[in-house]
């Protein structure tokens, strides 16, 4: 897996592309980003408008020729349909120890179970849901708090409250953290937009940057004793400025340079929350949602090996995003394929020929 340093910003200069790929129009950092192949069929063949700008990152102000206006994520046919069951394990298995950190309203964490569980019969890994408030403020702030934690506990997920992202081993209980005596090791870790304790409502990320740069050092130095030697660390993080100075991958690199395994980044995986219902992303103790249509779970590892061949029988699960990962076909149901430029400019141009063919209507005349 190369490890060659991300591309500074979202977007690209312009001139630039047009010079070195014969790219016409502005592109968003692609290097190294990946995406689940039912969020690209969602954006093609259901022409949905939110999963084309997940992919894509369109900017209508730097970018002239596409007139294709971002819409809510609700839109998304396969939220607004709530029957609808996600084709997509996102590199989950059922067997996996996870831990997820500071989740807010446990949504995400929901999600997630219903995905490792998916009504499978067998050995099951341990899911252990974790926040940094209690539960008492959590049932005060989140009108769902009571559904969600009860179905969650049914799908077989440990919650565990006052844990500190920083200081895991010190303040997730002792017995959680063993099985029939032994230590447990996690195959995935995942910190959800990481912030540090703020006042309700706020984001803290400008006036706080550099509080919350530490909070990502001290947190993958310490989760990065507790994962599994083919482990991975995820981190979901919002791509444009001013979110984009944190340079994250560079921030975990240097942070895992002193003893103990150095951080690998595999890569990045665009956020579709359609492939993990009900996830809806909450502001700090606040029950509103807010815009991440530009999010990634940066994806790290810890070991040595860096391999993708060793499989589930020796206690061991491939990477999230393979070395040799393909580019999207249509024939594969599962598959997490690289943002290629071909694959822009093919969700660009089936919008555009979409916003071309609608219908011309009048403005109703107002009367006098």
């Amino acid at each position: 897996m190369s490890t060659r340093k991300r591309k500074k910003g979202a977007i690209l200069d312009k001139s630039r592309f047009l010079e070195a790929k014969q790219i016409s129009f502005p592109i968003r950092d692609i290097d190294q980003l990946h995406v689940a192949s039912e969020t690209v069929r969602c954006a093609l063949h259901q022409q949905c408008v939110p999963c084309a700008y997940k992919i894509c990152c369109f900017d209508v102000a730097l970018d002239s020729g596409f007139s294709v206006p971002n819409q809510r994520p609700e839109t998304c046919p396969r939220l607004s349909n709530k029957s609808h069951i996600p084709n997509s394990t996102l590199g989950y298995c059922d067997e996996m120890n996870v831990l997820t950190v500071g989740d807010g309203d446990f949504s995400f964490s929901l999600g997630l179970a219903r995905l490792l569980r998916n009504g499978k019969q067998g050995k099951k890994g341990r899911l252990i849901v974790t926040s940094y408030e209690t539960e008492q403020t959590l049932r005060r702030v989140y009108p769902e708090f009571d559904n969600t934690l009860m179905e969650l506990q049914s799908l077989g997920g440990i919650v565990c409250f006052e844990v500190d992202a920083t200081r895991l081993s010190q303040t997730l209980p002792a017995s959680v953290l063993k099985d029939n005596g032994k230590a447990i090791e996690f195959h995935r870790i995942i910190w959800n937009f990481p912030c540090t304790a703020i006042d309700r409502g706020q984001d803290g990320q400008n006036q706080a940057m550099e509080d919350n740069k530490n909070l990502v050092r001290n947190f993958v130095c310490n989760a990065r004793k507790m994962l599994h030697s083919r482990g991975e660390v995820h981190m979901c993080h919002k791509t444009k400025p001013p979110y984009n100075q944190w340079n994250l991958q560079e921030l975990v690199e240097k942070a895992c340079e002193d003893k103990g395994p150095a951080a690998i980044f595999q890569g990045r995986l665009v956020l579709d929350r359609a492939l993990l219902p009900p996830y809806t992303p909450r502001k700090a103790l606040n029950r509103k949602s807010f815009p991440c249509h530009d999010a990634c779970f940066y994806i790290f590892s810890f070991d040595r090996k860096n391999t993708d061949g060793e499989c589930e029988e020796s206690g061991q699960f491939p990477r999230t995003i393979h070395s040799k990962s393909v580019e999207f076909t249509e024939e594969e149901e599962d598959q997490i394929v690289p943002v290629t430029e071909k694959l822009v400019e093919r969700i660009r141009s089936t919008h555009l020929s979409i916003s071309t063919v609608k219908p011309f209507r009048k403005k109703a005349k107002k009367k006098r």
